[in-house]
């Protein structure tokens, strides 16, 4: 379930008990479900910040930063593309520069991106 970014870095949605203030300005929520967790991320690219997003309870707790995978080939940067549940975290897609985008899977539970898929 994605979540209404509009008010950042304000989230707030009566419907799952979340009302809290991130500690950074986000583009885009994503509601984890199973985990009950909310995970946050910003559009910038992997050279301005350090991580690409973080997850917090729904009280607003911060769980564990979210960080960028390296860099591609070349020191390429990346940015972040959009995000979804997946069955063990977050599947975050990303814009690579001057190459093509992807998407890795961030395991909750290892604290690590544990797949990347190159998109056609």
């Amino acid at each position: 379930m994605q979540l209404d970014p509009n008010n950042s870095p304000l989230i707030i949605n009566n419907e799952l008990g979340i009302n809290f203030q991130a500690d950074f300005n986000f583009t885009f929520a994503v509601y984890l479900k199973e985990y009950e967790m909310i995970a946050l991320f910003s559009d910038n690219w992997s050279g301005e910040i350090n991580q690409v997003g973080k997850l917090y309870t729904r009280d607003g707790k911060l769980i564990q930063s979210i960080p960028f995978p390296p860099n591609g080939v070349g020191g390429r940067q990346n940015a972040f593309g959009g995000a979804t549940e997946y069955k063990n975290g977050v599947k975050i897609y990303f814009h690579q520069e001057m190459e093509r985008d992807f998407w890795g899977v961030f395991s909750i539970n290892e604290n690590k991106y544990i797949d990347y898929h190159e998109s056609r």
